[in-house]
């Protein structure tokens, strides 16, 4: 087996482990071994790019600021806003990195899950980059396009097709409510009345 030392490393690697180091383990586990050993072996760097041709390119991506200007107008009524999006049969969702996070402000994009179990989309950073994870694909893209265009829009249709606030997630009884697809509580809060 062959090495190649850090400082010959391609760029497109050495970048996908630092953007994706702190989020992702397999990122994590290479940063240790170039930090330790200086060096990356030709099965880990062919890993990465494997990586690099599945996940759509950050680069490629439009700014996605709308969608953090939604979510900090919440973190400012809320503690811990979460906005849960279900649509096209995807299920995501969008939370803001808190401050003692090496992501402060950024918003993380997951399934949902419980930390270490769920799947990792990517996270939008504070400017609206975004800097996708190694279970985004082009669904996921789209869905985070259409919301950053119209959150309101994005927000209504996930309440109308499971019945529940996006942004707090409790069951839409009022008839008002229902037909928004989003609570009047929440949609003040979240600037999306």
């Amino acid at each position: 087996m062959s090495y190649t030392n850090r400082d010959s490393l391609p760029k497109p690697v050495t970048d996908w482990i630092q953007i994706n180091a702190g989020c992702n383990s397999f990122a994590n586990s290479l940063l240790g071994s170039m930090e330790r050993y200086g060096q990356l072996s030709d099965r880990q760097i062919a890993a990465v790019e494997r990586n690099l041709e599945s996940a759509p390119s950050a680069a490629s991506t439009k700014p996605l600021a709308r969608i953090v200007d939604t979510m900090l107008h919440a973190k400012q009524k809320l503690k811990y806003p979460k906005l849960r999006i279900d649509r096209d049969s995807r299920y995501m969702v969008l939370s803001v990195a808190g401050d003692r996070s090496k992501y402060t402000n950024s918003v993380m994009i997951t399934d949902g899950g419980p930390f270490g179990d769920n799947e990792y989309y990517g996270r939008i950073t504070p400017s609206g980059e975004f800097h996708s994870g190694r279970n985004c694909d082009e669904a996921i893209l789209k869905i985070l396009t259409e919301l950053n265009e119209d959150p309101a829009a994005v927000i209504s249709d996930s309440g109308h097709a499971n019945g529940q606030c996006a942004c707090c997630g409790r069951e839409l009884t009022n008839p008002e409510s229902v037909e928004l697809g989003i609570g009047p509580v929440c949609a003040t809060r979240w600037g999306v009345a």
